[in-house]
């Protein structure tokens, strides 16, 4: 599931990785990003049913600042990333294609 969520929405590894269960909003209807290595990766992102459903179950009976993902790290991540597209059987993605580019005046991309 955190495979799948970094590359659905776009999120660097440490933005998941560092989430709390009370990063997730009451109705389980969004992911709160509160930090962020840049002031526009603060944000709110909709958790779409199908991945709704799989957070429910996965912090039922969780405490409010318990870690989203136990003993996560971007190390984990990057792996879990590798296992979801040797699965998926697709070229495998890097961690900086997970953070969509953003144009800049120049016409050159930045993260």
């Amino acid at each position: 599931m955190a495979a799948a969520m970094v590359v659905v929405f776009g999120l660097r590894a440490t933005e998941l990785t560092s989430r709390k269960v009370q990063d997730i909003d009451d109705d389980c209807h969004e992911l709160i990003i509160t930090e962020s290595k840049t002031l526009s990766g603060v944000r709110r992102i909709r958790l779409p049913d199908v991945l709704r459903i799989l957070v429910l179950r996965h912090i039922e009976g969780r405490s409010q600042n318990q870690d989203l993902f136990d003993d996560a790290n971007r190390h984990w991540l990057f792996r879990q990333v590798k296992r979801l597209c040797e699965e998926a059987k697709v070229p495998r993605l890097t961690p900086a294609s997970w953070v969509p580019r953003q144009p800049c005046r120049r016409g050159r991309h930045v993260r």
